[in-house]
């Protein structure tokens, strides 16, 4: 990460990304820091967290952040009049970049990750925790 998107009238980059299991949810958070460009040049920066659902690849031993939702978007310095293009397109910037790069990925060189991924078979979140479904078929 840093991921930008533009379109005809900003420019978002979203970069440091912090993940977290929020209580009362069973989606994972992420929390990240935010710039924007707006027509004329101006930037400003802010605070942006989104909670989306996490997927499991058993194919690539990865897993993703699906279905971003954005819960709270800050900034003192982008004017009323951006905040909800920059919010859809940092929205837009999440849903696309976390559909192809995985929030955590099993390193298969370890003989424990080697294991998780030959019998996992679901992962959910549920009261700030991560619960793994395991098999051997």
């Amino acid at each position: 990460m840093p991921l930008t998107q533009k379109n005809n009238f900003v420019s978002v980059t979203v970069k440091e990304p912090v993940i977290d299991l929020r209580k009362g949810s069973d989606k994972i958070a992420l929390s990240s820091a935010i710039d924007a460009t707006v027509m004329g040049g101006k930037t400003a920066s802010g605070t942006i967290d989104v909670a989306g659902n996490i997927e499991y690849n058993k194919d690539d031993g990865a897993f993703y952040l699906q279905n971003i939702e954005v819960l709270n978007f800050k900034s003192d310095k982008i004017s009323d009049a951006y905040k909800d293009i920059v919010k859809v397109l940092a929205q837009q910037v999440l849903n696309t970049a976390l559909k192809t790069h995985p929030i955590y990925k099993l390193d298969t060189s370890k003989t424990q990750d080697k294991l998780v991924k030959a019998t996992l078979k679901s992962v959910k979140i549920k009261d700030e925790k991560l619960l793994l479904k395991m098999g051997l078929f």
